[in-house]
């Protein structure tokens, strides 16, 4: 989809946890160093796919294949919660990580940023400590993969900031590829510039987001919609009705000049998405 060095190749990837099928022949293809975006439903197998990418998760059936031969220390997760031994001080857990992914120098700027001193327990660290510290022992391992998983709106908007520019600096810096699934994105929506969107085990939208967002409008009417336009999904009452088109293409505008084509932000472009596939799912 763009002149980047692929990355990483999924290929009829398939999942079965306490007998559900969960991933059903997915297939993506990531470039190096760029920042996807993974939305959708609950439930749908977001997570379960980042657990794969992960090794934490052996699929079924399928390929998950690194193109560049990465090394797993080189693979960093902040997947649901951060297991960390409790009963450790963060010095402790710094030096256990440093051994286990051989690191020779620990950065410690974001815990001196946030001032956690590192003979607290981690038991002690609130949620939102404990992400950056955790964010913090994902850095030093200099990830060329790194995997979030709905962390972001767990903290507080001073840390979330920390969190978002650390993410900014590891991608400029190292060009590493990361994935985050995430149900908020007024925080992160400049981040990503690729939207993947799951339903039922697959993805079923796979789009760069600037094209993305010249590809979706709104319609706002007191009447309902006329027949022709490829509509995604709907809401209103007798009196006021929204329709978000997709794929739109210019020639709509002049074919259908009565109305105004309207253009949306991330966050209600996968509200759409995800709002259509429920409907779908209730019919």
């Amino acid at each position: 989809m763009n002149d980047r060095q692929a990355f990483i190749e999924v290929k009829d990837l398939c999942l079965t946890l306490n007998r559900r099928p969960v991933l059903k022949q997915l297939n993506v293809s990531l470039n190096k160093g760029e920042t996807v975006l993974i939305a959708g439903r609950n439930g749908v197998g977001k997570s379960s796919f980042l657990r794969c990418l992960a090794g934490s998760y052996i699929a079924d059936s399928g390929e998950i294949r690194f193109n560049t031969g990465i090394s797993k220390r080189k693979i960093a997760a902040i997947i649901g919660k951060s297991s960390l031994f409790e009963e450790m001080t963060l010095k402790e857990g710094i030096d256990f990580h440093c051994r286990v992914f051989g690191i020779q120098r620990f950065d410690d700027s974001l815990l001196r940023q946030i001032g956690i001193e590192r003979k607290r327990k981690i038991k002690q660290l609130s949620t939102g400590e404990r992400v950056i510290f955790h964010l913090s022992l994902l850095l030093s391992q200099k990830p060329e993969l790194l995997l979030v998983d709905e962390v972001v709106h767990t903290i507080d908007p001073f840390l979330r900031d920390i969190f978002i520019e650390s993410l900014i600096g590891i991608v400029a810096e190292l060009e590493s590829t990361v994935l985050m699934v995430n149900h908020t994105f007024n925080d992160i929506q400049n981040i990503p510039e690729r939207l993947l969107v799951m339903n039922d085990g697959r993805f079923v939208i796979d789009e760069p987001l600037e094209e993305l967002r010249s590809k979706v409008r709104k319609i706002s009417l007191k009447e309902e919609i006329s027949t022709g336009l490829p509509v995604i999904f709907q809401r209103g009452n007798d009196l006021y009705k929204e329709y978000v088109v997709y794929p739109f293409k210019p020639e709509m505008a002049r074919a259908f000049s009565r109305y105004e084509f309207c253009e949306l932000e991330l966050v209600e472009i996968v509200k759409s998405f995800i709002g259509g596939f429920y409907v779908n799912k209730r019919d």
